[in-house]
């Protein structure tokens, strides 16, 4: 014969599994958190210097084989552009070496020449604002990178 728990007994039971599954989630968040700052209030770096097309439709940071822009967490650049107009394309390109296309022994200080690099998405490279003037590209996650950036007008 199966007893069917009292309206006190059930009542228990219940904030005791309530009191468990807060417990069990107050753990889970603690795993969550970060140790880099979730701060943005710093201002964005002017990077004023690129490479331009002669008729200023496309505007590059580095070239693909130069030295990248160092992008530590919550790191904010503004890439004044010099473009006729507002970029319809702006291109993050990041890297965990400084000069992942460089020739052998181009980049004295970069350990590992010969990495890959891969188009930014999301968190690594969010484009904040792009207008006539700059472009301005975000790191906001806990990773540190390498960034580069293309910029291109429309047809």
């Amino acid at each position: 014969m199966t007893s069917v728990p009292r309206a006190g007994q059930l009542e228990a039971m219940l904030r005791s599994c309530v009191g468990s599954l807060v417990l069990c989630l107050s753990f889970a968040s603690v795993g969550c958190r970060t140790s880099c700052s979730e701060s943005v209030g710093d201002e964005p770096e002017a990077v004023e210097d690129g490479v331009v097309n002669d008729a200023a439709t496309s505007y590059e940071n580095v070239p693909w084989d130069g030295r990248y822009a160092f992008f530590p967490p919550n790191k904010r650049y503004d890439f004044y552009h010099h473009l006729r107009d507002t970029p319809v394309v702006v291109q993050p390109l990041l890297s965990f070496t400084p000069c992942p296309l460089s020739p052998p022994g181009t980049c004295e200080d970069d350990p590992n020449p010969a990495a890959e690099v891969a188009i930014g998405a999301g968190d690594i490279s969010p484009i904040e604002a792009s207008n006539k003037t700059f472009v301005r590209v975000r790191n906001r996650t806990c990773e540190t990178f390498y960034l580069r950036v293309a910029a291109l007008l429309g047809g």
